[in-house]
């Protein structure tokens, strides 16, 4: 009925798909969804989200992806879901998130339809602070560092005969590393806050 209101047939596919597109995946329940977040704490993700008012659902579902497509169930909480009289909060929290990549997760709220997706890279730390992925050092690698105060940090790679061969400065908790700028072979690392803080580490270049 809405299509045969628009001026052309390029405008009806548009809107017709829009609206194919609410019915399958849930405008209606991502309308009444607020706050969906996901954020790492530790080794574990931490999911927190809250229903608006008036909505209601039976069942909840917890899916994650590590694609952003195909979407597996991770968790289920029985019951109503939201409230007819006030805002309900809940949280779920993912005690074995796919470590060192991208976890996407969405919710699937009884037949009422999908949440947004929210997507957190999980970090998985040694027991130093960091993390290499992938390691060995492939074409390009990545080391992790918790970050949290974005404080500037500076790298510096020694080769095994204490020489310096590399010098890399950044105020994020990643920091790039290139196969092309390094021989095979073993080295060593030393990674220092503004605090003076340092890390140390090794990685292998194949």
């Amino acid at each position: 009925m809405l299509a045969s209101f628009l001026p052309n047939s390029g405008m009806r596919f548009f809107v017709m798909l829009a609206l194919n597109t609410c019915i399958i995946y849930g405008c209606f329940a991502q309308n009444n969804l607020r706050n969906f977040t996901a954020v790492q704490i530790d080794k574990v993700v931490y999911l927190h989200w809250t229903f608006e008012k008036g909505f209601v659902c039976t069942g909840t579902t917890i899916e994650r992806s590590h694609t952003d497509l195909n979407f597996n169930k991770i968790g289920q909480i029985e019951g109503i879901c939201g409230s007819f009289n006030e805002p309900i909060e809940f949280s779920f929290t993912d005690s074995l998130p796919l470590p060192n990549q991208l976890n996407h997760y969405r919710l699937k709220l009884g037949s009422s339809g999908y949440s947004n997706t929210i997507t957190v890279l999980f970090i998985n730390f040694n027991e130093d602070g960091y993390s290499i992925s992938p390691h060995p050092i492939g074409d390009v690698s990545t080391i992790f560092i918790e970050n949290k105060a974005n404080e500037k940090l500076v790298l510096i790679v020694y080769d095994l005969n204490g020489q310096r061969v590399k010098k890399i400065e950044t105020n994020t908790n990643s920091i790039i590393i290139r196969k092309e700028d390094f021989k095979s072979g073993h080295y060593l690392f030393q990674l220092c806050f503004e605090n003076q803080k340092c890390l140390k580490g090794r990685f292998i270049v194949l």
